[in-house]
C-alpha cells in the first residue's frame, strides 16, 4: 500500500513539474538530455509526441523534436498515444492510462489493460478480465480467464472455464463461451468471426448465426499494409477441407467462387488481388473473380521478396522447362523466360533502397537487371557477388576477381585470384600467393603479405592470418592481436568463440581472442566443448579439465565421449572407455553404469562417424 501511495504522489508531482516547465518554459538543454542517455524508440507523432526510454532509470516517457520533457520519465511500460489521445501506462506492475497533459485518466490498479477500440478495453483484476470505458465505467464484470481487443465486426474473444466465446461491443455473449477455439480478424472487412469444434471450422455472422458447417480443417489469413491481417482484406477467402481447397466470399453465406478439386495446390490472396494457383504440375494464377490472371503454365512461380522479411513483394520469378524469368505482379513479362537461373538482391544508397535481379543466360553468363528489366550491369561475367547491402560488388571475369558499380564502373582492375567475400567495408582477396583486403573504394587497407586469411566468427573485424609459416590473428588495422607463433588458430569453440584452440609443436591448448593464455599448451589432442567441458589427452590417455585447468576427470581413460550437441535431449551427457569397457561419468569424474558399445555408437554417432 505504501508503495501505491508512493507512486501517486510521484505523478502528482510529475504532472506539477510538467505544469511548471511549460509556464516557465524552463526546458532541458540537449545536453543534459544526451548525459540522461534517452533512447527513442519512434518518430514523432501528429502533435509532436515522440516516445522515449530514459536507461539511467529504465522508466518511460514522451518528449518533443527539440529533447524537451513532454511526459515525465517515470513509467514501467508506456504505449503511443491514440488517436483520441490516450497512453497506457504501467507503474509498479499497475496498469492505467493518461492523457496528452499526464492525467491520469484510468487509475493504475489494473494488472493488464488492452488498447481501446473506439471507448472501450478489456482490463485484468485479480485473475480475471472484464471490459471497461475510456472513463473507467465498468461494463462488462471481471468473470472472464481470457480476453482480447474488439475486433472489426466490434466482437472481442473471451474464455470461460477452458472454452471460447464472443461479447459484442454492448457486452452481451453472442457466442457463448463454449467451444474448443475461436478466431477473429481485426479488419473491418471481414463481417465473421470463425468457431472451432471437433477440430473443424464454421463461419459465424457478428450477431451468433451459424454460417456453414463444422466442415473445415482451416481458413487462411493474408495481409495487405493498409488493413494488415485478415480473411477478405485482399479479395477472396481460403478454406481448406483436406488436401482440398477452394475461394468464396462471405456475407449471410458461403458463396464458392472457385469450388473444390479445381486447384489442388492455392495461396491465399496477396495485396494485388490475385492468388497463385496450381494443378497437374503446372501454376499460373486466378483473379477475385476465379479468372485466370497468368496462365497456368508454369513448372514453378514464386513471389521475389527481394529484402528478406519483407511482406510486400514486387516481382514473380518463374521457371519453365528448366529456364527462368521475371514477372511483373500484372502478370507480365519483366524478362524473357530464358535464364538458367535468377535470385533477388538489393542495397541502400542515402537510404534509398535499390532493388535488382542476378540473372545467368544461355552463354552461362551473369549479369543484373532492374526492376524493369533494364539491364545495369551487362552479361559479361562469369560470377557477380551478392550486393551486400552497398553499391559495389565483387565480379569474376576471365577467372579473375575485381569489383565493379551497378552501373558496371570498374572500381578495381580483374586482378585478384581468390575472394573470400564481403566483412563490414573489407573486401579479403588474394593476389598471387598473398593474402590482404580492400575496401569499397579499392584502397588497399590490410597489405598483401599472409599466406591465409579467415575471418573471425565472432568478430569480422579481427582476422587469424598466417605468415612466414606461423598463425596469429590481426585487425582491420592491420594491428597484432595475437602473435605470429602458433601452427594454427581455430577459429570455432563450442563456447561461442569466446576462446581459440591453438596448436604449437604438436600440443594443444587454448588462449583468448587477446592471446592470453587459458589453456597451456601441452596437451595431444583436445576438444572444447563449453566453458566447463574441455577434454583433453596427455601420453595416449583422456581426461576432462574445466576452463582454469583443473583436473575433473582424470586422465586415465582410453576415449571419452560428450554430448552437448543441440539436437540432444542430454545435458553434458559424458561416458569413457577403459580397456574393452564403457561407463557414464559424471563432470566430477565419478564412474557410473557401465553400458555397452552399441548404446555408445547410438548416443555418440555425430563424431563416431567423423
Amino acid at each position: 500500500m505504501k508503495n501505491i501511495i508512493g507512486v501517486w504522489i510521484l505523478i502528482f508531482f510529475s504532472v506539477n513539474l510538467y505544469a511548471q516547465r511549460n509556464k516557465s518554459k524552463d526546458t532541458e538543454k540537449k545536453s543534459d538530455f544526451l548525459l540522461r542517455d534517452i533512447v527513442v524508440y519512434e518518430n514523432e507523432d501528429s502533435l509532436g509526441f515522440i516516445r522515449a526510454y530514459e536507461k539511467n532509470t529504465k522508466k518511460w516517457g514522451f518528449i518533443d523534436n527539440d529533447t524537451n520533457v513532454l511526459i515525465p520519465f517515470v513509467y514501467d511500460q508506456l504505449s503511443l498515444f491514440d488517436p483520441k489521445g490516450t497512453a497506457i501506462a504501467k507503474i509498479e506492475k499497475k496498469a492505467g492510462a493518461i492523457n496528452r497533459r499526464n492525467r491520469i485518466l484510468i487509475p493504475f490498479k489494473y494488472l493488464e489493460l488492452g488498447t481501446f477500440t473506439e471507448s472501450k478495453t478489456y482490463a485484468k483484476k485479480g485473475k480475471k478480465y472484464g471490459y471497461i470505458t475510456r472513463n473507467n465505467t465498468e461494463i462488462v464484470p471481471f468473470i472472464y480467464e481470457e480476453a482480447e481487443n474488439f475486433n472489426g465486426c466490434r466482437l472481442a474473444k473471451i474464455m470461460s472455464d477452458g472454452m471460447y466465446g464472443f461479447i459484442n461491443f454492448r457486452g452481451r455473449e453472442v457466442i457463448p463461451p463454449e467451444y474448443s477455439n475461436v478466431d477473429q480478424s481485426y479488419s473491418p472487412k471481414d463481417p465473421f468471426v470463425l468457431i472451432k469444434e471437433d477440430n473443424r471450422w464454421a463461419f459465424f455472422s457478428p450477431k451468433g448465426k451459424k454460417l456453414t458447417y463444422f466442415e473445415f480443417d482451416k481458413v487462411e489469413k493474408t495481409y495487405n499494409k493498409t488493413d494488415g491481417y485478415g480473411y477478405l482484406v485482399n479479395g477472396l477467402v481460403l478454406i481448406r477441407q483436406g488436401t482440398q481447397s477452394a475461394y468464396v466470399t462471405v456475407e449471410d453465406s458461403l458463396s464458392f467462387i472457385v469450388p473444390f478439386g479445381r486447384f489442388p495446390y492455392a495461396q491465399p490472396f496477396n495485396q494485388y488481388r490475385w492468388a497463385l494457383v496450381g494443378r497437374i504440375g503446372k501454376y499460373g494464377a486466378i483473379d477475385e473473380f476465379g479468372e485466370t490472371k497468368i496462365p497456368i503454365e508454369y513448372d514453378t512461380i514464386y513471389e521475389a521478396r527481394i529484402k528478406p522479411g519483407e511482406e510486400d513483394f514486387k516481382a514473380l520469378i518463374v521457371r519453365k522447362e528448366n529456364v527462368f524469368g521475371l514477372l511483373d505482379t500484372n502478370g507480365n513479362e519483366i524478362t524473357k523466360v530464358d535464364y538458367k537461373s535468377v535470385f533477388a538482391d538489393y542495397y541502400y544508397t542515402d537510404s534509398e533502397l535499390k532493388e535488382f535481379f542476378h540473372l545467368r543466360n544461355s552463354d552461362n553468363r551473369e549479369g543484373v537487371v532492374d526492376l524493369k528489366g533494364d539491364v545495369r550491369i551487362p552479361f559479361q561475367y562469369q560470377w557477380i557477388d551478392k550486393f551486400s547491402g552497398k553499391d559495389v560488388v565483387f565480379a569474376l571475369k576471365n577467372n579473375r576477381y575485381g569489383l565493379i558499380d551497378t552501373a558496371n564502373r570498374i572500381i578495381t582492375n580483374f586482378i585478384y585470384d581468390e575472394y573470400l567475400g564481403y566483412y563490414n567495408n573489407f573486401f579479403p582477396v588474394r593476389k598471387n600467393a598473398e593474402y590482404g583486403a580492400i575496401n569499397d573504394r579499392g584502397e588497399e587497407v590490410i597489405p598483401f603479405e599472409y599466406e591465409n586469411m579467415e575471418a573471425c566468427l565472432y568478430n569480422d573485424r579481427k582476422w587469424i592470418v598466417s605468415k612466414k609459416g606461423k598463425t596469429g590473428i590481426i585487425n582491420s588495422k592491420n594491428e597484432v592481436i595475437i602473435p605470429f607463433e602458433y601452427d594454427s588458430v581455430f577459429n570455432w569453440s563450442q563456447d561461442g568463440c569466446r576462446d581459440h584452440i591453438v596448436y604449437k609443436d604438436k600440443k594443444y591448448g587454448i588462449v583468448d581472442t587477446l592471446g592470453k593464455i587459458v589453456i597451456p599448451i601441452v596437451y595431444d589432442d583436445l576438444k572444447f566443448y563449453n566453458k566447463s567441458c574441455i577434454c583433453v589427452a596427455q601420453n595416449g590417455k583422456y581426461g576432462m579439465i574445466n576452463r582454469k585447468n583443473e583436473v575433473q576427470i582424470p586422465l586415465r581413460f582410453d576415449a571419452i565421449y560428450v554430448d552437448n550437441y543441440w539436437w540432444s535431449f542430454k545435458e553434458d551427457y559424458i561416458c569413457v572407455k577403459e580397456g574393452n569397457k564403457y561407463y557414464e561419468i559424471s563432470k566430477e569424474g565419478r564412474l557410473g553404469n557401465e553400458i555397452s558399445e552399441n548404446e555408445i555408437k547410438k548416443a555418440f554417432w555425430h563424431y563416431l562417424s567423423d
